[in-house]
């Protein structure tokens, strides 16, 4: 349940990182949303490594 929360998390996070490539329009916007999908990613990636300290 868990796992799979996190990798969804990482998924969108990864989607919003591939998305800051597409957009030209704005420097600003680009870079938010580039930060944005960066964050969520290690968010995933943060709470999946205490997960399995936790564990072992």
């Amino acid at each position: 349940m868990i796992v799979s929360l996190l990798f969804i998390i990482f998924l969108i996070g990864l989607l919003v990182f591939l998305l800051s490539f597409l957009i030209h329009q704005r420097k600003i916007l680009k870079v938010l949303i580039f930060l944005m999908g960066i964050s969520l990613m290690l968010l995933a990636v943060v709470t999946t490594i205490y997960l399995l300290t936790n564990l072992l």
